[in-house]
């Protein structure tokens, strides 16, 4: 059966800190988005989905987004508080970026509960991220490798 489910649109503002790309002027940052979460096997295989646009009046790297991913969680190999999933992120540059077309993600990680007691848990996560930029000028085009240890402590 179909588990728990989360879904939520959200807007954003900020104030005008922000560089304009044609003058000197500052803009504010404005945006859109929408994120699902919704687990596809009950406590056992879930899904997310986000989009989401921002306005490209002020000089940014990126207007418009949308990430798709799944985890698995680690009951399914007998230790219910870990997890592993794979996720892909598009990101799109303004045509006023002169020099980024768009930019792609691909994600992997594995979530590991090293320990809980009574008022303190822990769990390590190990994330690997391959990261390829899209130049404007197809020669330009980079990609790059980012390896990631998260620990967390609860109490």
């Amino acid at each position: 059966p179909i588990g728990e489910g989360n879904y939520r649109l959200y807007g954003y503002t900020t104030n005008k800190r922000f560089e304009n790309w044609d003058t000197d002027a500052y803009k504010a940052l404005k945006g859109v988005g929408v994120s699902f979460d919704q687990q596809l096997i009950k406590d056992i295989l879930g899904a997310f989905f986000r989009a989401g646009w921002q306005d490209d009046s002020a000089k940014v790297d990126y207007n418009r987004m949308f990430s798709l991913g799944l985890n698995l969680n680690g009951s399914v190999w007998g230790r219910k508080d870990d997890e592993i999933g794979v996720g892909y992120a598009y990101l799109k540059s303004p045509s006023k970026n002169e020099e980024l077309k768009h930019s792609q993600v691909f994600e992997s990680y594995v979530k590991f509960k090293l320990f809980s007691c009574k008022f303190l848990s822990s769990d390590i996560t190990l994330d690997y991220q391959y990261i390829r930029d899209t130049a404007r000028e197809s020669d330009n085009t980079k990609a790059g490798h980012v390896y990631g240890v998260r620990w967390n402590i609860n109490f």
